[in-house]
């Protein structure tokens, strides 16, 4: 009995030392994440002459994200100026022949879960409610199917948080995902019609209906860093993605995010650091250049700072 009874205490034992690990390794999971993300210009020269190459390509967002700080930049050596309006900076690099010159901006970011601010934000104003209204490319808010299920998901409500709520269910509902939709980058009538796509369309069929029912919105382009189970990481990510998701504006909360794509609600949404904003949605995401016969072509990376 003695010797059941020390085996019993010995297995209890090493249960609950598994458990206080466990609980150790969670609670370990920071609530924010500090990162490098960098974006790399890369001008190669395959011609017999060198070529002096001027790129103008979009800096990081320059607006104040609650989930995304950004702690320092550093524009390069190639760096010659910065359009503060545009939000775009210019880049000069000699790229001698037969060779490759990356021409690379890096930021020192701060990633955060979504909370709510304390306070109510400074409401939009008319030229910004007006942009984030307007239907656009992609963005087909304006039409009569979209309409009339932005008007019919709405319904009672004047809250756009309760808006909000009503029309992701509807998208995650309707939408499949898939890579190999016929509604590739066509838009919000596209995946409507197609009842498929990946997160261009979700977020595109998300912030067409947030318009129609009357709730300023954006599309953000970014970064988002995934698991192993390629779901947005808690801890330690396995690959990081271009990705979009989508923002709406509710005067006591601000710009609140909404991920159609992996998001069951949208108390759910951005609840880890793993989101990486770049820019907007009426802003590109690439830029464009002078020269020579070169090519250039994009790489990012993101690697943490600690």
């Amino acid at each position: 009995m003695a010797g059941r009874r020390t085996l019993r205490q010995a297995l209890a034992a090493a249960l609950l030392g598994i458990l206080v690990v466990g609980s150790m390794a969670e609670a370990a999971i920071p609530d924010t994440r500090k990162v490098n993300f960098s974006i790399s210009l890369v001008v190669k020269n395959p011609s017999s002459q060198a070529s002096a190459v001027t790129l103008v390509t979009p800096l990081l967002a320059p607006e104040p994200s609650p989930y995304q700080e950004v702690l320092q930049k550093d524009l390069g050596p190639y760096w010659i100026d910065t359009d503060e309006e545009e939000n775009v900076g210019t880049f000069r690099a000699v790229v001698p022949a037969g060779q490759t010159r990356e021409v690379t901006q890096t930021y020192t970011l701060l990633l955060k879960p979504y909370r709510p601010p304390k306070e109510a934000p400074p409401p939009l104003t008319p030229e910004e409610r007006e942009r984030y209204l307007k239907p656009e490319p992609m963005i087909e808010a304006d039409h009569p199917e979209i309409q009339a299920l932005a008007k019919k998901l709405s319904q009672p409500t004047d809250s756009p948080s309760e808006k909000a709520e009503k029309i992701l269910r509807f998208v995650r509902q309707k939408l499949r995902y898939s890579l190999r939709s016929p509604a590739a980058n066509k838009g919000a009538v596209a995946a409507l019609e197609a009842r498929s796509g990946v997160c261009t369309e979700y977020t595109s069929l998300f912030v067409a209906l947030m318009r129609a029912a009357g709730v300023p919105s954006r599309v953000v382009n970014g970064q988002i860093l995934l698991d192993a189970k390629r779901q947005p990481a808690r801890g330690a990510w396995k690959t990081a993605e271009r990705h979009q998701w989508a923002e709406f504006f509710d005067p006591e909360k601000g710009w609140v995010p909404v991920d159609p794509t992996f998001a069951s609600s949208v108390a759910a949404s951005h609840q880890v650091p793993a989101y990486i904003v770049e820019n907007y949605g009426d802003r590109p995401t690439k830029g464009r250049f002078v020269g020579g016969q070169v090519e250039v072509s994009y790489a990012y990376q993101v690697v943490p700072t600690e």
